[in-house]
């Protein structure tokens, strides 16, 4: 859904074993929902700024911190574009990959044209 068709409104819908692939859910908002066994995978969660919060507490610092602690090699390094702001590894390659996959669909879309 993009954003010019304006918010969507789910209202005692059963999405049990939904899945959401590539989709765009920012600013989305689950209230008076069952999310018991909620997967979530952003690995782009930890960019300055971005929150998850849950009943109240925003659960970045968490993740981030568990993550840290299971992956240690999640270490940080300073980005040579920007020396000053310190990116995890695998975010910097989360980065590259997404660029690509943009490339890659974009490509493969005009392909499609000719």
């Amino acid at each position: 859904m993009g954003h010019a068709q304006g918010v969507r409104r789910l209202v005692e819908e059963d999405l049990a074993g939904a899945r959401f692939e590539r989709c765009d859910l920012p600013g989305a908002v689950v209230r008076g929902s069952a999310v018991g066994g909620l997967e979530a995978d952003d690995p782009w969660l930890g960019r300055p700024g971005e929150v998850l919060v849950v009943n109240g507490v925003d659960v970045v610092p968490l993740v981030e911190a568990e993550l840290d602690r299971r992956f240690p090699g999640r270490s940080m390094r300073r980005a040579t574009t920007a020396p000053d702001v310190p990116r995890a590894v695998l975010q910097s390659l989360h980065t590259i990959l997404a660029e690509e996959w943009e490339h890659l669909r974009y490509a493969l879309r005009d392909l499609a044209g000719c």
